[in-house]
């Protein structure tokens, strides 16, 4: 019989977890470890190092290439795209794709750029705007006001504020529709790491900036092994950030625990219903072609204009257009928080069946707990003595 897969891990608990399991974890990087006998991985880790300041969530190799020892679900295929399409094409298709399901439509909007764009998407492409709701919290209307009166004037477009005990309780009917992973489709910089390095040496050739970050040859090569895989000329420090997003952390970013267990504990939650947007084959034949628009300028107001652009076409919001940067809402930072601590410390991982494996005792897990579990669920983790 099939067995369910790993489809959300909590990684405060996932050296233990490796462990208990009899891997040797040999170097911490950030808030992920390194694994005896899974050396492709490993590099992974190390590219993750190269690009983010506080690394974290586990590289998921859509190509096949780099094996975790956690045994992973839902990974969609990496496949080079061969068609070259338009934005508005793009977006077209897979808002009636997803109309297409015939369930409600939930979307997460929180006012920012990418969750703006995919909120226009469906008011200039589904064919009854009925089927959506918008789940927004006060921040998303501090951050985006003139959007959010649109909004308020649509008929027949539910509003749901997110905000205060309906976060806790919050259970609808349908798929739940996010702007994941539209960060790292395309190649967004945490502005921590762009002062650091400042914007030219985007466009530099990635091997200079790798080697400098990590003179390992063997490193050097196996990146270069790797990017052929993209089936496409990887050259700057942009490309290779852009490919290696698209490629192995796109994946992690979906598995997350913040949006899994943020519904985890509805009855009978189906993880399938967590959808992010960007995550398609459609939206990556456009950015495969486009990967030079995506970071315009070294002013960051000027980063994902294709998406400003696009949503300027409906709203004609022209200061939005040309002035709008990252804003990190910090209550939605608060709220999630809130839910993993209230509700959530005891939950280890979510299975791809939607099924929970939690312990009573956590924060502190016994190794006499944890040997019951594992007896249960071991088939989600890759055993040394199989590779």
């Amino acid at each position: 019989m099939d067995k369910p897969l790993v489809k959300s891990l909590n990684h405060t608990y996932s050296k233990k977890l490796l462990e208990y399991n009899g891997f040797t974890v040999t170097q911490q990087v950030g808030t992920l470890y390194k694994v005896a006998g899974f050396d492709n991985y490993n590099y992974l880790l190390d590219i993750n190092a190269v690009f983010s300041n506080s690394p974290r969530l586990d590289p998921v190799d859509r190509t096949g290439f780099c094996l975790s020892a956690i045994r992973w679900a839902s990974v969609r295929p990496w496949q080079i795209p061969t068609q070259q399409i338009d934005l508005e094409q793009a977006m077209h298709q897979r808002v009636l794709d997803l109309c297409n399901t015939r369930q409600r439509l939930n979307l997460f909007w929180s006012g920012g750029i990418d969750s703006t764009a995919i909120v226009t998407a469906f008011l200039k492409n589904a064919p009854d705007i009925g089927q959506c709701r918008i789940i927004y919290s006060p921040w998303s209307t501090y951050e985006h006001p003139e959007f959010f009166k649109i909004l308020q004037n649509i008929p027949k477009l539910d509003l749901i504020d997110i905000s205060g005990d309906r976060y806790f309780n919050l259970d609808l009917d349908g798929i739940m529709i996010s702007g994941n992973p539209g960060d790292e489709l395309h190649a967004s910089l945490d502005q921590s790491f762009f002062d650091q390095h400042g914007y030219d040496f985007l466009f530099t050739p990635w091997q200079d900036f790798f080697y400098k970050q990590n003179p390992d040859d063997a490193f050097i090569e196996f990146c270069q092994n790797h990017f052929a895989l993209s089936g496409r000329e990887i050259t700057t420090v942009l490309e290779a950030r852009w490919w290696f997003y698209i490629s192995s952390k796109l994946t992690s970013i979906l598995n997350s625990n913040n949006l899994s267990l943020f519904v985890s504990e509805s009855a009978g939650f189906d993880p399938s219903r967590l959808i992010g947007f960007f995550d398609c084959d459609v939206y990556e034949q456009f950015i495969y072609f486009n990967t030079d628009k995506i970071i315009l300028s070294q002013n960051y107001a000027g980063w994902k204009q294709i998406l400003k652009d696009y949503c300027h076409s409906y709203d004609k919001f022209d200061e939005w257009r040309i002035t709008k940067s990252k804003f990190g809402s910090i209550q939605i930072g608060v709220y999630t928080w809130k839910k993993e601590i209230l509700n959530n410390r005891r939950n280890l991982m979510i299975l791809e069946d939607g099924k929970c494996v939690s312990t009573k005792n956590l924060p502190l897990l016994s190794k006499k707990e944890w040997g019951r579990i594992q007896h249960q669920y071991q088939h989600v983790f890759r055993y040394p003595n199989t590779l």
